[in-house]
């Protein structure tokens, strides 16, 4: 079976065949606006739990996608600045307008939190999936929703990709290698959805939330810790060795990093966020920890029942 999946990756070396897939491909998930709500109003909702007591103004998130949508989602809930950092460009001003208008129907609607029969895989999970009127009072709805607040949003969707536009409420960074591109200490949240299992240098990843966001403001990352088509199993990606690993990323720009659960805590603690929500989805324990890599092989019983996280941490 492994066999199969390494023949897949040496097609996809061949040159100019994975440029046609990623120039032909999605990233999926916020090219739906039900999505995107759910997204953030889960990270919001467990944030206020933890003691967030208002919306973040300033925010930034990793890896966007489709779309802005998520981002969106948080303009309309009250944050006054967004920056979207991603390594590729997926999403467009026609698609950002659109998940966009999506959105303010859902608000208007104060639509329940799309659940797991909606969005089976989505993490994390919530202990109510009611609209969150504990944060949204209608008269504050009311102000957040107002005709001359949307148009101010919608102008700068309309101007996210023109680099000529200074002191935007939308600035879309691609790639985000560097960590000038934000101010030291000037962001009250940064989330991801899905996202931080693509990041090869954690580190340093780690290191530039640090630097960016403010005393006192918080991080949120859900990761997905699962194989992603790369093997018939969830923890098959650890049965690899790395020259079978580089052979099946081919070409690809990002890849999952493969690495486990603990390895972003030990992050947390390296940098000194004080982690305050940790939720785990359990998978299938390994059937045999000797089919593993040799560098797998010492993985805790935890990692190796470990699916998915979501973690919110402060600094």
């Amino acid at each position: 079976m492994k066999a199969t999946y390494l023949i897949k990756g040496l097609v996809k070396s061949i040159p100019g065949i994975e440029r046609f897939y990623q120039f032909h491909t999605s990233t999926g998930g916020t090219n739906n606006a039900r999505y995107c709500y759910s997204a953030w109003l889960r990270h919001l909702c467990i944030a206020y739990e933890k003691g967030m007591t208002e919306v973040p103004e300033t925010i930034a998130e990793f890896g966007p996608g489709d779309s802005l949508g998520i981002g969106l989602a948080a303009l309309l809930s009250g944050s006054k600045k967004y920056y979207g950092l991603d390594i590729v460009r997926y999403s467009n001003t026609a698609k950002d307008l659109e998940v966009f208008e999506a959105l303010v129907v859902l608000f208007r609607q104060k639509a329940p939190i799309p659940d797991g029969e909606a969005f089976p895989g989505i993490r994390p999970l919530l202990n109510s999936y009611d609209f969150p009127s504990h944060i949204f009072s209608d008269e504050q709805l009311s102000l957040l929703l107002n005709e001359e607040r949307l148009a101010a949003i919608k102008h700068a969707i309309q101007h996210t990709y023109d680099d000529t536009q200074k002191d935007k409420m939308i600035t879309f960074i691609v790639p985000w290698y560097d960590e000038n591109i934000i101010a030291n200490n000037s962001i009250d949240f940064i989330f991801s959805q899905a996202v931080l299992e693509h990041v090869d240098n954690l580190d340093q990843i780690f290191s530039h939330m640090y630097q960016w966001i403010k005393p006192g403001g918080m991080i949120s990352h859900e990761i997905d810790f699962g194989s992603m088509g790369s093997a018939s199993t969830w923890y098959g990606h650890w049965e690899y060795s790395d020259l079978e690993w580089k052979i099946l990323k081919g070409r690809k720009l990002f890849y999952i990093n493969r690495e486990p659960c603990s390895t972003y805590l030990d992050l947390l603690k390296k940098y000194s966020f004080q982690l305050v929500a940790e939720q785990r989805t359990e998978a299938v324990p390994v059937s045999n920890q000797q089919q593993l890599a040799l560098k797998f092989r010492t993985l805790s019983t935890e990692d190796l029942t470990t699916k998915n996280a979501f973690l919110q941490a402060i600094k």
